[in-house]
């Protein structure tokens, strides 16, 4: 009788055991999740679905708030801007005033700035009695008489019209002058510049571009 109930004893507890050991949390090791059917990409697709997923907002991002930039790229053209209008003969709103990009050839870069522009024919500009009176050179002195200082390192001429580079401090202006024939005017093979027109004659374009370097 004692025999057989250990036996029975030592049996149950054999059968028991894994049981108890399966249900201790201290032992119990953690299920391998099975992956599904389809390998990798089928993982990937049952993630994509899953709540906790990372989803693209498709929400823009707000647009920055106006610092008041552009009133400062425009802060040097409005210094000048009197002074250029009466030295050619116009008023300061005959002048497109607008942030534009400005190139720096002597370091090969382009400058965020302003700039000065007008377009028209020459009988609405101011014309002296001699060469020094041009309405070109007139724009030259009024930045010297500014405190601007030529700098020979922007000058550029050619066939029409030239560009003339001025400094003062940390700031640099490009005075841009063309002139050309009115439009549908027939000009000689020789004289394709000026079409054998005097200097009021022609049309204009003007601009005075600044910035900070």
């Amino acid at each position: 009788m004692t025999d057989r109930f250990m036996r029975n004893a030592m049996w149950l507890s054999a059968f028991l055991a894994p049981l108890l050991v399966a249900c201790d949390p201290a032992t119990a090791q953690p299920a391998v999740p099975r992956p599904p059917a389809g390998g990798e990409v089928a993982l990937e697709a049952e993630l994509a679905g899953s709540p906790a997923a990372f989803v693209d907002d498709p929400t823009p991002l707000p647009e920055p708030e106006e610092s008041g930039g552009g009133q400062r790229l425009l802060a040097i053209c409005s210094e000048i801007h009197g002074d250029l209008a009466d030295a050619v003969g116009l008023s300061t709103s005959d002048f497109l005033l607008r942030p534009a990009d400005v190139p720096n050839a002597v370091w090969g870069n382009i400058l965020d700035g302003c700039r000065l522009s007008w377009s028209g024919p020459g009988a609405n500009l101011a014309f002296g009695r001699s060469a020094v009176d041009l309405p070109a050179f007139k724009a030259q002195r009024a930045l010297l008489r500014a405190g601007w200082e030529e700098d020979a390192d922007h000058m550029q001429d050619q066939p029409g019209g030239f560009v003339r580079g001025f400094v003062q401090g940390n700031k640099l202006c490009l005075l841009a002058w063309r002139f050309r024939p009115p439009t549908g005017r027939p000009c000689p093979a020789d004289d394709p510049v000026t079409c054998g027109l005097g200097p009021a004659e022609l049309d204009y374009d003007i601009s005075l571009s600044c910035a900070e370097y």
